[in-house]
């Protein structure tokens, strides 16, 4: 060993081997440390828009100061930061507070109001970019499936010539258990819920009495903001729940086999390539959407 090797910077990252060997340069980015930052300020700034709506008294100019930095996304300063503070949520706080030389971000919100709704956000983010993948995969294997219908080919059975079958027919066998695995995706990226601003111990007490109390009307308002794609609300949890109970288990089925002789562009719902569309404008402006 060289003593003279310098040693390693504390804030280096260490490499995860997974998502360097199997995860797609876009599946990496939702959930890199950037890009859950760069979630963070938009989901900040969506709810300082739903709380300037429900009257708190935001100036529209301070949210177009705190658009205008969001992409100033610097990790050793907030690193340093966090070595002062001694709490991530905070240093964050402070970071983009100063870049935008404001101080209206994190009303009434506790930190996990934020972490897991990010965090939410991340695994349907990701849930959609498998299903689109997922969704191409399908289209193309429907395509060779028809190609070689009539390719004869020998079936083995304990690694053992057995029956003739066709090349196509056994596309269309891998196929169909990937749309198997396809449509359990798609009705979890339906049903994912979200958690919304519950406050520590989950009775919005805070975003309460920052509104004014008025839980009728702030109710009926925020409810506007909530649903994400048909979407389940998680009602009154604490922010203690983990979103790990939420395990999209469906997902790590998709990539199993691939697709069917029903897998046609007719049978398939093929979403938005996620990779080419601008996700931050699809936040509401609540802030509520997972």
């Amino acid at each position: 060993m060289n003593d003279s090797t310098p040693p390693l910077p504390s804030s280096t990252p260490i490499p995860n081997v997974l998502a360097e060997r199997y995860a797609s340069p876009a599946m990496k980015d939702i959930w890199s440390q950037t890009g859950r930052i760069a979630l963070e300020r938009d989901y900040w700034i969506a709810v300082m828009k739903a709380q300037r709506d429900l009257g708190v008294p935001i100036p529209a100019e301070a949210i177009k100061d705190y658009e205008r930095v969001k992409d100033q996304i610097d990790l050793a300063a907030i690193d340093r930061r966090e070595r002062t503070t001694l709490h991530d949520v905070k240093a964050r706080i402070e970071e983009f507070s100063d870049l935008a030389k404001r101080q209206f971000i994190h009303l009434g919100l506790t930190s996990r109001d934020l972490t897991e709704n990010v965090e939410q956000l991340q695994i349907a983010r990701g849930l959609k970019l498998v299903q689109y993948k997922a969704a191409a995969a399908l289209l193309a294997l429907a395509q060779q499936a028809g190609d070689h219908r009539d390719l004869m080919i020998t079936g083995r059975t304990h690694n053992v010539p057995a029956q003739p079958t066709t090349l196509g027919k056994r596309l269309a066998m891998f196929g169909q258990e990937m749309l198997v695995a396809y449509n359990r995706v798609e009705e979890l990226v339906g049903r994912y819920p979200v958690r919304g601003l519950k406050g520590a111990v989950g009775t919005q007490l805070d975003q309460l009495t920052l509104l004014g109390g008025d839980a009728a009307e702030r109710s009926q308002s925020a409810e506007r903001h909530r649903r994400c794609g048909g979407g389940r609300f998680l009602q009154a949890q604490p922010a203690a729940l983990s979103t790990c109970i939420h395990a999209p288990e469906p997902a790590s089925s998709a990539p199993a086999g691939p697709a069917t002789s029903q897998i046609t562009a007719g049978h398939v719902h093929v979403p938005k390539n996620p990779d080419c569309q601008p996700r931050r404008d699809r936040l509401p402006r609540g802030g509520h959407r997972a």
